[in-house]
């Protein structure tokens, strides 16, 4: 598994950590609430949120393994890890796609039942119902007093106020308020074109994370180079320090094939793609100082890194 040292780490690395966390959350919100509102026993609840929770990671999780697997040149290990992400992340992207719209939905429901001319509407259809019911009862009474007439009458008029309640209702259904907000704003001009806009909210939310964590496997963080304390041999003549570094190439050119061993110890590595032990460079013709600086040059070329135990390098 990948393991993040946050104090060396570059700021172009920290700042794919903190996309990749901050959508992360996103995706596990939408999921979570999605899910959850489905059922109403707290139980089940329970049991719809961890799924949508541990379906979000096992997008990273995959994510990072067809990473690690594709560059260990397994293809086949990567393949699968990668048809796992895509699997989970439509299942993700079409859950926050449901989520934005319900919230679409409530958001615009709101705002056409707080509005001026449905609140108005409202007042008149039970201004209307009223009407209907006085019209009844008056008409029950005026046939208890004998008056057949004024009865039939009086249902008739309660008939044309039912026929004009139904029209008032249905025109509910098309009254639509005034876009007061930004968001509000942005629906109302997309409006049949919403799912294009949910679908891209959605893709940000669980690609971005995705690919921030393929980018932090496949630039792993590398360990920085430890900084020695300051002595009295920091301070000594340059000339000194000169010799040094030419004692040191010195030792480099040593570190050439020798006659028992024809290669180098970066192909040696390469073929066997682990680090030999001392003992094992000096069985292959290698002296410790020739093996020293060989680790070291390649720990410069990066092609070495240094283990987190602290003993031993790894191929990085």
């Amino acid at each position: 598994m990948t393991t993040f040292k946050i104090k060396n780490m570059t700021f172009s690395k920290l700042g794919l950590l903190i996309v990749a966390v901050g959508l992360f959350s996103v995706s596990v919100y939408s999921e979570v609430m999605l899910f959850t509102s489905v059922f109403q026993a707290n139980a089940e609840k329970l049991l719809a949120g961890t799924f949508a929770f541990f379906v979000v990671l096992a997008q990273i999780v995959f994510a990072d393994q067809a990473a690690f697997w594709r560059s260990r040149k397994n293809d086949l290990l990567a393949g699968l890890c990668g048809l796992a992400v895509l699997v989970l992340m439509i299942v993700s992207v079409a859950g926050s796609v449901f989520f934005f719209e319900s919230g679409f939905n409530e958001m615009k429901q709101k705002q056409n039942t707080s509005g001026t001319g449905y609140q108005l509407a409202v007042e008149l259809i039970n201004s209307k119902q009223n009407t209907i019911a006085g019209l009844k009862a008056n008409a029950e009474k005026s046939e208890q007093a004998g008056n057949a007439w004024d009865a039939g009458q009086k249902r008739l008029a309660a008939v044309e106020v039912e026929n004009e309640l139904a029209a008032l209702i249905l025109s509910l259904a098309d009254n639509k308020a005034e876009a007061v907000g930004s968001a509000s704003a942005m629906v109302g001009i997309l409006e049949s074109y919403r799912f294009i806009a949910w679908f891209i909210f959605a893709a940000i939310a669980d690609f971005v994370p995705v690919l921030a964590v393929v980018l932090l496997r496949l630039c792993p963080v590398k360990e920085t180079k430890q900084e020695t304390k300051q002595t009295n041999e920091t301070k000594q003549p340059v000339k000194q320090n000169e010799n040094k570094t030419e004692t040191k190439q010195s030792v480099k050119t040593t570190a050439k094939p020798t006659a028992k061993n024809k290669q180098t110890l970066r192909e040696i590595i390469a073929q066997g793609k682990s680090v030999p032990s001392v003992r094992e460079a000096k069985e292959l013709g290698f002296s410790y100082a020739a093996f020293k600086a060989e680790i070291e040059t390649l720990v410069e070329d990066n092609f070495l890194i240094k283990r987190e135990s602290g003993k031993g390098w790894e191929v990085a």
